[in-house]
């Protein structure tokens, strides 16, 4: 690498590399985010349900993300798992915005037509 200046690819290389290394050895790195540290129970909960998912021994590797309100995001390498309290909200705000103009719209003429 270094006699064709390529160096720069050194860390993309040595991830791959780990990446294949950990897939042989049947186990599989996660990302845990939380808005609160998890107590050493709880990880151990993630690690098992997590291994008896996938079949493999799971590595987990805890992170704090206060951003999150409450629940866990899990990464598994390029895959993303979000069971957080934020995107809930998120994504039901999205919900009223597109269709909860709509509802009540339907919901107030019933009424109005009622009366």
């Amino acid at each position: 690498l270094n006699d064709k200046d390529r160096l720069a690819h050194l860390p993309p290389i040595a991830t791959a590399y780990d990446s294949i290394i950990q897939d042989r050895f049947g186990r599989v790195e996660v990302d845990v985010y939380s808005a609160a540290p998890l107590a050493s129970e709880e990880l151990d909960a993630v690690r098992d349900r997590l291994g008896s998912a996938l079949g493999k021994e799971v590595i987990v590797h805890p992170y704090t993300d206060e951003s999150l309100i409450g629940g866990i995001r899990l990464q598994i390498g390029d895959q993303l798992i979000d069971g957080s309290v934020a995107t809930r909200l998120r994504r039901m705000g999205e919900r009223l915005a597109a269709d909860g103009a709509s509802r009540i719209r339907e919901r107030y003429g019933s009424a109005v037509d009622d009366a």
